[in-house]
């Protein structure tokens, strides 16, 4: 999360995109696309009200709705089998970009392991750090494997010398 803020900062542009539901990228610095919600936001499932809330993260408190008066706020994160957030605005990105990373995916969960090869097909040229090889890994992909903390910066190093 650091390192895309500091890329960011250094002049060019950065979208980011997370699956993340934590805050991480926020408190690195970074404005994200937060495509499954946010843990720290509570929304109404009758008017879609959201509201910042680090006070009421168990569930089994009810929060009511200031907006409608429903009786019960929720979590405001993408459960599975619900539709993720920007979809539209994340194709785009993608059709805007310069380049596509990815980074600490598994390339297992749909729509978001969908991206890296809609790049490709875009023509985009495509970088990926993972653990392990993904699911979603081509030969056209400049692979960084190992531990994001220490292989990310190497990748942007890369991207920033192009």
């Amino acid at each position: 999360a650091a390192a895309a803020a500091t890329l960011a900062g250094r002049g060019g542009r950065l979208d980011l995109i997370t699956q993340n539901v934590d805050d991480l990228h926020q408190r690195a610095g970074s404005d994200p696309l937060c495509m499954h919600g946010e843990l720290a936001v509570l929304r109404c499932p009758i008017c879609r009200a959201r509201v910042r809330d680090l006070e009421h993260l168990d569930p089994a408190e009810w929060v009511p709705c200031e907006a409608c008066g429903h009786d019960r706020l929720r979590p405001d994160v993408v459960w599975f089998g619900e539709v993720p957030y920007f979809l539209e605005e994340i194709q785009s990105l993608l059709l805007e970009a310069d380049h596509f990373v990815s980074i600490g995916t598994s390339g297992a969960v749909y729509p978001a392991a969908g991206f890296l090869s809609v790049a490709r097909q875009l023509g985009k040229p495509t970088w990926v750090q993972s653990l392990d090889e993904p699911d979603n890994l081509d030969p056209r992909d400049r692979f960084f494997p190992g531990r994001a903390v220490e292989r990310v910066p190497d990748l942007f190093a890369e991207l920033l010398a192009l």
